[in-house]
């Protein structure tokens, strides 16, 4: 059953969202699939966890000022079309997916997965810090700019998978480990 409510405001004193809290159908997320646009945290929250606003297909404006973790899938097929991360923020494999709107995120420095925004269409601009060794399996879908740190030393197989990136910056002075078919079925210029 999707909830009619289209903005949110969580009091202070709240620290976290945790995994599936508000479980739904489909013991996901504590808003998933809700109608939910506008949701604004306080100060006081931290992180958030697996699948929070899994499918909010409205969701456009969102503060993250505080918060400092963000689980797998907790923002998956949303319709912002930017973030504003804390600077200490540490995101998991996949936090930010199919977000099709979300045009450019610099990814904060601390985050060594290579893998945490996957599937955003529409993405112009991704940057990842230094400190990333490999980029993972599948650990990218995007397209427009990809920026991966110098630290890069792999790049497994097929981590370009059905990618439509304009142009990848290795800031590597070395080239890095390929695996087979790192850019398999990527749609190139």
């Amino acid at each position: 059953h999707k909830s009619s409510i289209h903005e949110i405001t969580l009091p202070d004193g709240i620290t976290n969202i945790p995994n599936g809290y508000f479980n739904n159908q489909y013991s996901l997320g504590v808003f998933a699939f809700s109608e939910i646009q506008k949701v604004v945290l306080p100060h006081s929250l931290t992180s958030i966890g697996v699948c929070s606003f899994y499918s909010c297909k409205n969701l456009a404006k969102i503060n993250l000022e505080s918060v400092i973790a963000i689980e797998r899938g907790a923002f998956d097929s949303c319709s912002f079309e930017e973030l504003n991360l804390n600077d200490n923020c540490i995101l998991k494999n996949g936090a930010i997916s199919n977000c099709n709107n979300l045009k450019r995120l610099v990814i904060p420095e601390g985050n060594t997965n290579l893998g945490i925004v996957q599937g955003c269409k529409g993405m112009e601009y991704l940057e990842y810090p230094e400190g990333g060794t490999t980029v993972d399996s599948y650990g990218s879908s995007n397209s427009g700019i990809l920026v991966l740190p110098s630290t890069v030393t792999t790049i497994k197989d097929m981590a370009f998978a059905r990618s439509a990136y304009s142009f990848i910056v290795l800031k590597a002075k070395t080239p890095p480990t390929l695996g087979s078919n790192p850019f398999y079925s990527g749609s190139w210029p």
